[in-house]
C-alpha cells in the first residue's frame, strides 16, 4: 500500500492505494518558479509593469466603478495577495470608486460569507460589493457593519 495526501478544501486527505493500481502520482509543471521574491513582491512588480496596457492607477483615474472578476473558492488562487494590492493600486488612481468584486462561480454552488472573507481576507472586502453571479452576496457598509442583503439566499438556508 501507498499512502496518498489529496489537497480537499484546506486541509488534505489520506488516501491509501495498493502499489499495484498506482500508476504514478501527477503535479502540473512549472507552477512553482523560485525568483526569492515574496508572492507579495511579484503581483507588485506585475501591478507596475503590465504587459501592454497602462497601470491600474491610471485606468482607474476618473472613474465612478470597477469591478473585478475573480475566481470562486473552489480555485487555489493565492486571493488573499492579490486582491488586497490590486485595490491598494486602483484606490491610488480613484480612492472614491465604488469597487465590487464578481465571484466567477459558474456552476458551482454559491460561495458563503465565511469562504469570501478566507478567500480575500476581511481587511480586501471592506466597502466593497462581493457578487455572486446576479445575487449580491456580502456588502461592508461605511461604518464596517456587514449587512447581508436581503436578496440572498444561500442554498442551505433555502426552505
Amino acid at each position: 500500500m501507498i499512502e496518498i495526501r489529496l489537497p480537499y478544501d484546506d486541509v488534505f486527505l489520506r488516501a491509501e492505494v495498493p502499489s499495484r493500481n498506482l500508476l504514478g502520482v501527477f503535479a502540473p509543471n512549472g507552477v512553482s518558479r523560485p525568483t526569492g521574491k515574496t508572492q507579495r513582491e511579484i503581483v507588485r512588480e506585475a501591478l507596475a509593469s503590465p504587459i501592454s496596457s497602462p497601470r491600474l492607477v491610471e485606468l482607474a483615474r476618473g472613474k465612478k466603478k470597477m469591478v473585478v472578476i475573480t475566481s470562486d473558492h473552489t480555485r487555489p488562487v493565492p486571493s488573499g495577495i492579490i486582491m488586497p494590492l490590486i485595490l491598494e493600486e486602483a484606490r491610488r488612481g480613484n480612492p472614491e470608486m465604488d469597487v465590487t468584486i464578481l465571484v466567477a462561480t459558474g456552476f458551482h454552488r454559491a460561495t458563503t460569507q465565511p469562504e469570501l472573507i478566507a478567500k480575500f481576507g476581511e481587511r480586501a472586502i471592506l466597502n466593497l460589493l462581493i457578487r455572486r453571479s446576479s445575487r449580491i452576496v456580502l456588502k461592508r457598509k461605511m461604518n464596517n457593519e456587514i449587512q447581508r442583503e436581503s436578496s440572498f439566499q444561500h442554498r442551505d438556508q433555502a426552505a
